[in-house]
């Protein structure tokens, strides 16, 4: 293992520019990917001991997504609810976790809401993202909470080569409208993007029975803006500020038994900004320092019956990070991490802010010839619910030159959130603060395949997750979360990607069995089997490719009582270059027009069709 160090949120002027070889526009080589999520030190693939994905600029350009649902949805392990279609409520349960205990970054800042205990993934604009990096599996003893199922880390933009402005417009179904505007490039050794996208879109009726209570489309409205600063002195020293908000506005239906006349909407705002220093104390000894700062802002609000309510979190994180070679291929990494939410609600939390502070180690080798290891601890002290400690372990071992089996073993925790334990007791429902922080612990077998001709990958896993979190019935018509609930996941994840007569081609599968133990029920909204081939061709200025994305039945409630059914869906997409700076696009999603639902009571997006028109210098 060559062990190469840089601090996951200082490192994108440097990872960017690395090459991403393919095999062509969808496949990659993990000899040369790059990443820096799972251990937060830069690593390719084939080094990394972890389960990972890895989606670069090209790719998401080439799959056309109109929001990160579409995106994730190619990716092995992940499966997704919604309410809706865009800017509904949008569910991650990332190999069979529950929403909320996958975490979510944006350019290394943690973006979830402090109340909710999830990150509104429907609001985030793929537009505005460079790469994407997956790791599947417990980070808690890098990252602390909400790490149960994996990390997903968003890398927002960066210019590079000459000044170049960009231009895109497009439009589609249900009056969908879309206009992006960006300035990127490099002047020496500094780096800056700076662009802003707004979409609008008419959209569905997302409640499939609204009696009399809204029966209209529901609209959805997006501006996302974006900025980032890099520089780079002669002396290593790197510094850099990155900044990203989503702001707009989603309507939604009461349903049946909202009150008749209701015509609901939400106002919203996702926000970040980090702030990154990197220093090379001496030789062997790299420290880097990141500040960050986030939002999340949800205002609801029915004009028609004149109420209102919101809720307001914010996030303050500090990161010290120190990278020492202490030997030939080895590394340690020693931490401090620090985070205070705060909370400004329409209701009255009888606690509104707390800390957390962290101290994280985690040492990589090479023990021996083809054998590697990753070990890491870390010790979590939050306001609340007191300490808690993490760890991960992972092996190695090279069995022949293309063929890797990794062991690894790792626990995982996810704090209540603040309506878990402040919800103000009403009538109907409240919090309670003596709940215990969900608590996992994960095995997994990995073996891995890579040749010229393309590389596969086969996973098992075990994750047990106890004192799970669930709001229920304790008295008639009055509910309020405990520590009920215990669940054990297994589950099988392939891979395989390759190329046939010149196109790209990628197969993923996956096979969970996440069950309550105490019921021994499904846990809601997973789909048991998924299956995902992409195949992507390039005709000299013509790409085309396609999806087929197919999934078994799930279960919409605890009690397995609410059957929804299994479904195919094909996506259509082509790209044409008119000339270096122009190319049109066309996306066709659904094209059966295939009717199922992810959520009960919710339509899901029918045939749609987007074309769009970009113009690069």
């Amino acid at each position: 293992m060559k062990i190469q160090k840089v601090h996951c949120a200082l490192s994108l002027a440097a990872l960017i520019a690395q090459p991403t070889l393919a095999l062509d526009s969808k496949n990659q080589s993990t000899t040369e990917t790059m990443l820096v999520t799972a251990t937060r030190t830069l690593q390719t693939m084939d080094e990394t001991l972890a389960s990972v994905s890895v989606l670069n600029s090209e790719q998401i350009r080439l799959l056309q997504p109109q929001n990160l649902f579409d995106l994730l949805s190619h990716l092995p392990g992940v499966d997704m609810s919604r309410n809706g279609s865009h800017g509904s409520k949008t569910s991650l349960y990332l190999r069979g976790t529950n929403d909320g205990q996958t975490l979510i970054l944006v350019d290394g800042v943690r973006i979830s809401s402090a109340t909710l205990g999830t990150t509104s993934i429907q609001y985030l604009d793929p537009e505005q993202i460079e790469r994407i990096e997956v790791v599947r599996g417990p980070r808690s003893s890098l990252y602390g909470s909400e790490a149960i199922g994996g990390v997903i880390q968003i890398f927002t933009k960066r210019g590079e080569g000459k000044a170049s402005p960009l231009i895109k417009q497009s439009y589609g179904s249900d009056n969908s409208r879309e206009t992006l505007l960006g300035l990127s490039g490099r002047r020496g050794s500094t780096q800056y993007n700076f662009s802003v996208n707004h979409s609008s879109t008419d959209g569905i009726d997302s409640h499939i029975y609204d009696g009399n209570t809204d029966a209209d489309e529901d609209a959805y409205r997006n501006t996302t803006v974006t900025g980032s600063l890099d520089h780079s002195w002669e002396n290593s020293v790197k510094a850099g500020i990155h900044f990203y908000q989503s702001k707009g506005e989603n309507e939604y239906d009461a349903g049946p038994f909202g009150a008749p006349g209701s015509q609901p909407y939400g106002d919203f705002k996702i926000e970040s900004l980090s702030g990154n220093l990197s220093v090379p104390v001496m030789q062997g000894w790299d420290s880097s320092l990141t500040l960050g700062y986030s939002k999340d802002k949800s205002d609801d609000r029915d004009e028609n019956l004149a109420s209102f309510f919101f809720f307001h979190t914010k996030r303050y994180s500090a990161t010290w990070q120190n990278d020492l070679e202490i030997g030939e291929d080895q590394l340690l990494t020693l931490g401090v991490d620090y985070y205070d939410d705060q909370v400004s609600s329409s209701s009255s939390y009888a606690v509104d802010n707390r800390d957390n502070k962290a101290y994280f180690a985690q040492y990589q080798s090479s023990p021996a010839q083809r054998i590697d290891l990753v070990a890491g601890v870390r010790v979590d002290d939050n306001e609340q619910f007191g300490s808690h400690n993490t760890y991960h372990v992972a092996l190695g071992l090279d069995l022949t030159d293309r063929h890797r089996l990794i062991i690894s073993h790792g626990t995982g925790f996810k704090a209540p959130s603040f309506n878990d334990l402040y919800w103000p007791a009403t009538p109907w429902s409240a919090g309670n603060p003596d709940l215990d922080p969900e608590e996992s612990s994960n095995i997994e077998v990995e073996l891995r395949g890579d040749y010229s001709w393309g590389n596969w990958s086969l996973s098992l896993y075990e994750n047990r997750i106890d004192d799970l979190i669930n709001w229920a019935e304790t008295s008639p018509f009055f509910w309020q979360p405990s520590n009920v609930d215990d669940a054990k996941i297994k589950g099988v994840e392939a891979l395989f990607q390759t190329r046939v007569a010149g196109a790209a081609v990628v197969a993923t599968a996956s096979w969970i069995d996440p069950r309550d133990r105490d019921t021994d029920n499904l846990l809601a909204r997973r789909a048991q089997r998924s299956f995902t081939l992409d195949v992507d061709k390039e005709l000299g200025s013509l790409a085309l490719g396609g999806t087929l994305r197919a999934q078994s039945a799930r279960y919409d409630d605890v009690a397995n009582s609410k059957r929804l059914g299994g479904y195919g869906v094909v996506n259509l997409r082509a790209t044409y270059a008119i000339n270096a700076q122009f190319k049109a696009q066309l996306m066709l999603n659904n094209v059966l027009d295939q009717d199922y639902q992810l959520a009960a009571d919710y339509h899901t997006q029918g045939t749609q069709a987007v074309v769009s028109l970009s113009y690069q210098l």
